[in-house]
């Protein structure tokens, strides 16, 4: 049986030393696949701090056998909880989508392979944060690297912020709400036969 991988945490996203020197050393290619791994651990730590704490969170969040394990699932599902905006999902699902790419052809040497510049010139997170066109100058290794940690610094910010959900006790919502339930108009009397 293999080693299980273990959830990431906030704590883990604050140290970014590891990750951004693995993107800095390291081949383009290796640099598209580290800042896509750890937007897709963001997104984790932004359900983990949104869901229920516990065994099923974890469950659904397992990056092998999990309902919400995929990079896609992860993003649709932190759109449709209001947690990301539409093109926050959009831009995480082509960095997904970039990844792949990579990941299955060994070829990509570089930023500046073709395929890759049309696909970051899809992305639209520096343009929505700082302005369109702002950084058009900027090499497209520096808007990729800036967009991978706008994105993941976004989820950051909103795991930190919102409440952790709980279990409610529905006996005592129940009881508290159960006329609320029928919220019936009230009859009047001249109706009455």
């Amino acid at each position: 049986m293999g080693k299980k991988i273990s959830m990431p945490t906030l704590e883990d996203a604050d140290d970014l030393e590891p990750m951004r020197a693995l993107m800095q050393e390291k081949s383009d290619h290796v640099a598209i696949i580290v800042g896509a791994s750890y937007l897709d651990a963001s997104l984790s730590i932004l359900l983990q701090h949104h869901l229920l704490e516990g065994k099923t969170v974890e469950g659904l969040l397992d990056p092998v056998k999990g309902a919400l394990g995929t990079f896609n699932a992860k993003a649709s599902m932190c759109y449709v909880l209001g947690l990301i905006t539409k093109e926050h999902m959009q831009d995480v699902l082509l960095i997904a989508e970039i990844r792949n790419y990579c990941a299955h052809d060994w070829k990509i040497k570089s930023f500046d392979d073709p395929i890759l510049a049309e696909m970051f010139g899809r992305l639209k997170w520096i343009d929505i944060q700082l302005g369109k066109g702002l950084l058009d100058d900027e090499p497209m290794e520096s808007r990729f690297k800036m967009i991978v940690m706008g994105l993941a610094n976004d989820a950051h910010f909103v795991a930190r912020r919102i409440p952790h959900v709980k279990t409610i006790d529905m006996k005592k919502f129940v009881t508290e709400n159960i006329d609320k339930r029928f919220d019936l108009p009230e009859q009047s009397a001249s109706k009455a036969p």
